[in-house]
């Protein structure tokens, strides 16, 4: 209780904090929202004017606590660009990112880890090469470039579907869902190669260990101590880069959204940052950091529920 009382109190701190962080960038940085809305051409009396109206003429502290207060209490305030309220503008992005993000992490999950599992057991040199050099080569491409290959490709080759014709998900969920698999694709292939690394270095130091050598000396095949007790120190680690790759697509994901013309989150970011429209800004990362942190806590509690011994930062057989 008192570990999950420390958790939640450091998750709820770090939260403030980017969202302090966050806001003081806004009043750090160059550039006026109401003068961005406005235009270059506008006189000073309207700037001034759209500034009170935007509550903008207010101390920095002020506005601050405020947004905060609001964000709590679930009102997360109005759009300086779109002038409606933040969840009516960012609700209909969640679900494009999010099956995005959903199609990537299955994708990475369910060809990561079989990939990571059967190439511990090849040994040869020329396939060590070979695996070594595709390795290297598909884990240095950023996502983004393939998405612009698999866009061409599957796009504009092969007609799999029509870059920037994104057909929304409450009118075409099929279609949407197809659009959305080579977004998640162009997310998915670096880390599933990253994956299948983790977890086969994991899987082979501990096959090298004494006590899968005294297993098998009593008559376990490898593959019965693969699963009996390798697997069992070697999950922890790939389960934590798991959570990791999550938080990372986030990251990919903005990037990605742009290339295939996706109106996610990403896209609603990469706007509302560039017309200093703070509240969608401050929402947004906050909703972020928010997702990355569980996703940390929530790989720790696997990690336990697999190895509980591993509290104590020891493995064992």
């Amino acid at each position: 209780m008192k570990t999950l009382l420390k958790k939640t109190a450091s998750l709820l701190l770090t939260l403030l904090l980017t969202s302090f962080l966050v806001f003081l960038a806004f009043e750090l940085i160059d550039g006026d929202p109401a003068r961005t809305m406005l235009g270059d051409q506008a006189t000073e009396q309207r700037v001034q004017a759209l500034q009170a109206e935007l509550g903008l003429d207010k101390p920095f502290f002020t506005r601050y606590i405020g947004w905060l207060g609001g964000f709590v209490t679930g009102d997360f305030g109005v759009s300086f660009s779109y002038r409606q309220p933040v969840w009516e503008i960012l609700a209909p992005k969640l679900g494009p990112t999010a099956v995005t993000g959903a199609l990537a992490f299955l994708l990475i999950t369910v060809c990561g880890l079989p990939l990571g599992l059967f190439s511990a057991h090849w040994k040869h040199p020329a396939v060590l090469a070979v695996r070594t050099f595709f390795e290297q080569l598909i884990m240095a491409v950023p996502p983004f470039v393939l998405g612009i290959g698999l866009s061409w490709g599957f796009g504009v080759v092969l007609h799999a579907f029509t870059p920037g014709d994104f057909p929304a998900l409450s009118e075409d969920p099929l279609g949407a869902v197809r659009y959305l698999f080579f977004a998640a694709l162009a997310l998915a292939v670096p880390r599933i190669a990253m994956t299948a690394r983790m977890l086969r270095m994991s899987v082979s130091g501990e096959l090298g260990r004494d006590y899968v050598r005294a297993s098998m000396a009593r008559g376990a095949t490898r593959r019965q101590a693969l699963t009996r007790h390798v697997l069992k120190n070697a999950l922890p680690a790939t389960v934590a880069f798991l959570a990791q790759t999550m938080a990372e697509l986030v990251g990919s994901g903005v990037i990605v959204e742009q290339v295939f013309g996706v109106p996610g989150v990403g896209r609603l970011l990469v706007a509302s940052i560039g017309n200093r429209d703070y509240p969608v800004v401050c929402t947004v990362i906050v909703m972020l950091a928010f997702f990355v942190l569980v996703s940390g806590a929530l790989a720790d509690a696997v990690n336990l529920m697999i190895d509980p011994g591993r509290r104590g930062g020891k493995s064992h057989a």
